[in-house]
């Protein structure tokens, strides 16, 4: 391997950087517009991966119910995408 490509490795790794942390930005901006209960339910099944049955016992509430609220936000979410996207 030679300097160039030496260079050309940094310079991709420094982007990849780049590009996750604005994305990060990004998510979390999108998870803020959620109301605090929906966030938390986002949360700890997409982002903890917790098991429904566990956020269920932990937050009281019938799965049904979660589902509602997980099927609104990513409606939200897919809206809000589209519309910061122009899509």
């Amino acid at each position: 391997m030679d300097i160039d490509d030496t260079v050309i490795v940094k310079e991709d790794r420094i982007l990849a950087r780049m590009i996750e942390r604005e994305l990060s930005e990004e998510v979390e901006m999108m998870l803020d517009s959620l109301k605090p209960v929906d966030r938390e339910l986002f949360m700890k099944l997409y982002v903890q991966e917790q098991p429904m049955e566990q956020v269920s016992r932990e937050t009281g509430m019938k799965q049904e119910v979660i589902y509602n609220h997980l099927s609104r936000s990513k409606r939200k979410l897919r809206r809000q995408f589209r519309i910061e996207r122009g899509v």
